[in-house]
């Protein structure tokens, strides 16, 4: 861009004559949101878009066929993005330029989320979230025995400072605070967090949790110096059966709520009723399931138990019975992409672990069977085409898709499976054995050199029905010859 095109954006923007001015009801008219416009001008131009995104789809999104999400900075960063309260709890503020310990109590709590909020907008292009604020915040009310009004003016200046000007473009930090309250029983029995240690449940501070709740709602009506209403957070409330319609265990927070969603339009509302809460993380096969991964180019079968030992690394989240673990070396799966439903190789980003105590089991016509929790996707075709449901959902009668054949996925010309060398009739037998294979396997000593667990494995036995005689041949060939 020459000097002649920084003129005449410079003047298109103090004339407020380009529509992008005004795109973003977030900004005002300042210096700093002068050079971002500048800058989204610049980076924006189709000759500098191309360098990084594919020359059809640019052409597209500047002849309005398609559009192309927070461009420029979706070039280089994320859009948005959910974070942990537990762990700033436990961790403390740690920045490049300094370190705060964990918070021991509520102001330098909240402390820590507007300051979190503020650097972490900086490196992400759309809303920083966190759940539960009611109830991380709530064990450091009873600690420091606070009394409503004292919560209130803590939970104020949080407001406020959401507000004020902070990011690129000079604009207020894009946020999103979660109330659950009751909504979880799991996570009421997740850890409550005061100076970086345990201190019991957050199910036991729930008087805490309501007097913040009480606060969000009360200063959303209240709004600012001249009652006009906060931006940010922009508040979420979790309603499940377990909300208190009639007040009776929490007072009058119930008629303060939908006294802000009349008059305010307060709160964002996630219904709790088609969804059981607690399954929104509960997403999991059964850790004997078999899994096809690859390793630096190697596929390997395994048990999610076992993938999970040999590839979690550091605990990173824990709500109740769920767990989030990072992942400590790359590991692809083999998966069916919802959204194309083909089958792709899918980096693992982090690693979930749930002990839940229902459990579904998926019985097919050829006698194969999976085990998964409620909440688990499943592919399903139907009369409309594919489509997802729960495990919980599927039905009999239900055309439930399993993987028949993935040599296309394990095969190029050749490929590595632990080191042995993988040739297209391997890699099509073994797609065979994942999709309508599985181990024998009996609990006597038959075959002592092969036991895994409790038992002890004699072989591998398909399920074909009659009229498959070409796949039933190509077994038997195979497994004679090899």
């Amino acid at each position: 861009m020459g000097r002649s095109q920084v003129r005449t954006v410079e003047e298109a923007y103090m004339a407020k004559a380009d529509w992008e001015i005004h795109e973003n009801a977030n900004t005002m008219i300042s210096y700093s949101d002068f050079l971002g416009f500048l800058m989204n001008k610049m980076l924006k131009e189709p000759s500098v878009l191309k360098e990084y995104l594919p020359e059809k789809a640019v052409d597209m999104h500047f002849a309005r066929d398609i559009h192309i999400h927070k461009l420029p900075h979706s070039l280089w960063v994320p859009y948005c993005v959910g974070w942990s309260y537990a762990k700033i709890l436990r961790l403390g503020l740690i920045t490049p330029s300094i370190i705060s310990k964990p918070a021991r109590h509520l102001s330098t709590a909240i402390s820590h989320v507007v300051n979190f909020f503020h650097l972490t907008a900086q490196e992400w292009t759309g809303a920083q979230a966190i759940s539960a604020i009611d109830l991380y915040a709530g064990p450091f009310v009873e600690h420091d025995k606070l009394d409503y009004v004292a919560v209130k003016q803590e939970v104020q200046k949080m407001f406020f400072e959401l507000n004020y000007p902070t990011r690129l473009g000079y604009q207020s930090a894009f946020t999103n605070a979660t109330i659950m309250l009751e909504a979880d029983p799991d996570l009421l029995a997740s850890e409550a967090i005061v100076g970086g240690r345990e201190v019991g449940q957050l199910g036991d501070y729930l008087d805490g949790a309501i007097t913040v709740a009480r606060a969000f709602f009360d200063l959303s009506l209240e709004g600012d110096g001249r009652g006009q209403p906060f931006t940010f957070p922009i508040t979420t409330l979790m309603v499940s059966p377990r909300f208190d319609w009639a007040g009776r265990r929490w007072g009058d927070l119930t008629d303060l709520i939908f006294e802000a969603l009349a008059r305010r339009g307060t709160a964002y509302l996630l219904n709790g009723y088609s969804t059981d809460v607690g399954s929104l993380y509960a997403m999991c096969l059964h850790a004997e399931e078999l899994v096809i991964f690859r390793r630096k180019g190697e596929i390997h079968v395994g048990t999610m138990e076992e993938l999970f030992e040999e590839f979690h690394g550091d605990l990173l989240e824990r709500e109740g019975k769920t767990e989030w673990y990072s992942v400590k070396e790359p590991v692809e799966l083999l998966s069916l992409n919802p959204e194309t439903f083909k089958l792709e190789w899918v980096p693992v980003r982090r690693l979930l672990r749930t002990r839940s105590g229902k459990e579904v089991v998926i019985k097919i016509r050829t006698g194969r069977s999976f085990r998964a929790t409620p909440e688990h996707p499943v592919a399903v075709l139907t009369g409309e085409g594919i489509r997802i449901k729960r495990a919980s959902e599927v039905q009999r009668g239900d055309y439930v898709l399993l993987l028949r054949d993935a040599s296309r996925c394990l095969s190029g010309r050749y490929a590595e499976l632990a080191g042995m060398t993988v040739d297209e009739e391997f890699a099509y037998f073994l797609g065979l054995f994942v999709a309508d294979g599985n181990y024998l396997r009996r609990r006597d000593g038959r075959y002592k050199d092969s036991k895994i667990g409790d038992y002890y494995y004699s072989g591998l036995q398909f399920s074909f029905s009659e009229d498959e005689k070409t796949l039933i041949d190509f077994v038997v060939k195979f497994a004679k010859e090899r």
